[in-house]
């Protein structure tokens, strides 16, 4: 344990800055639940009670005079609720202790803020964020309001002052629908987003009104939340378009851009949506205007690559004996493990999408290798000699 607590401190005289710091802690507070047990578990050992681990997400940096310098979740830990029968994680500080007369620093005072009661939240899995009033600014992904979807409980969006009062705003599943599904979300799992405007911004990774066939969660929703509370349900993702956010930032002109891990289109002879597809990228005004900026679609990768793998569809067994054309031969399978583009005997399995490859082809010269001579890529050719 020591040997652990010294390659710690190690890590924080590394960091030259404070902000650095901040980043630096992640590290070796750990990002893993078990990295971050040990750690937690050693300092609690220097430090005292009370008992938590497994750390989420990255430490955030307070102003000078807040009287939690550097601040973070933890998803274990706390006293058991009776209401659940276990722990609800928590939100911990951590002070910045100068050494000597350098720039380096190391951490002094570990200290828990708050731990989660199962009406509040709990298991919390992004990081807080600070606000313009010296507010920490949150969610919780568990607990909060349950029903028949969410047995464990749909999450929150909480804050808390200067002095750690810590109040929830927002219970994710205050509204559903005949069915009880909470078209409001539920379960976010990404830190909040502050825009100009005043308000947060955030995702939920399920709930809404869509994905709920075979015993889905639902696809998720982006939100607004107001300082007060008020929250604003501004898309509910429905498969197509993405399912399961699980990034967001703030970029130029009130617009946001992010991420889901699933949905989106994979073919256009086959409906891969919601939690078979293969994610997409979108953006988001803080009017709510919302449009996908991209499908991530290997099959439609492998579609324009497939006929310079493979020479004729007769001998597709035996080009998937190379690993690489194999990726390209399994890309274009449908959900029956069917070829997308020929039948067994060579011919088109649908005519139509024979034209729409020839026009990408031959009308705009989208084939792999005409990608080099863009300029985007023309700029890293090497055209230099390669000693052996």
């Amino acid at each position: 344990m020591k040997g652990q607590r010294m390659e710690m401190v190690t890590g924080f005289f590394q960091a030259k800055k404070y902000r650095i710091l901040a980043g630096m802690a992640v590290i070796f507070l750990g990002v893993s639940s078990v990295r971050g047990a040990v750690v937690f578990n050693t300092l609690e050992s220097l430090f005292g009670p009370p008992y938590f681990s497994s750390p989420q997400g990255a430490l955030v940096s307070q102003p000078a005079g807040i009287n939690f310098p550097l601040a973070g979740v933890f998803s274990v830990g706390g006293p058991v609720s009776g209401a659940n029968g276990r722990t609800n994680g928590g939100i911990f500080s951590m002070s910045a202790v100068p050494f000597g007369f350098t720039s380096y620093y190391y951490p002094g005072a570990f200290t828990n803020l708050h731990y989660f009661n199962a009406a509040e939240g709990g298991i919390p899995l992004a990081s807080p964020v600070n606000g313009a009033d010296n507010t920490l600014y949150g969610t919780t992904s568990k607990f909060a309001l349950t029903n028949q979807f969410f047995p464990g409980g749909m999450g929150s969006i909480y804050k808390m002052t200067t002095d750690s009062t810590l109040t929830v705003l927002y219970r994710f599943g205050s509204v559903t629908n005949s069915s009880g599904q909470p078209v409001d979300g539920a379960s976010p799992t990404i830190s909040l987003v502050a825009m100009s405007d005043g308000n947060y911004y955030g995702a939920t990774y399920f709930g809404g009104t869509n994905g709920y066939a075979g015993g889905g969660s639902g696809y998720g929703t982006l939100f607004r939340v107001t300082t007060n509370g008020v929250l604003t349900t501004l898309h509910q993702f429905k498969g197509t378009d993405g399912a399961h956010p699980n990034g967001l930032i703030r970029g130029n002109n009130n617009l946001l851009f992010g991420t889901t891990a699933f949905g989106g289109t994979r073919t256009t002879v086959a409906d891969y949506a919601g939690d078979d597809g293969f994610g997409t990228v979108f953006q988001l005004g803080t009017d709510g205007t919302f449009s996908t900026i991209y499908s991530f679609d290997l099959c439609r990768l492998a579609c324009s690559i497939f006929d310079f793998m493979v020479d004729d569809i007769k001998y597709v067994k035996k080009c998937a004996k190379d690993p690489v054309k194999k990726i390209i031969i399994d890309w274009c399978l449908d959900d029956k493990g069917v070829n997308v583009l020929y039948k067994n005997d060579g011919t088109d399995r649908y005519p139509d999408f024979k034209l729409y490859k020839m026009i990408a082809r031959f009308v705009h010269n989208h084939t792999p290798q005409a990608q080099f001579e863009r300029p985007e890529f023309k700029a890293y050719e090497f055209t230099g000699e390669v000693k052996g």
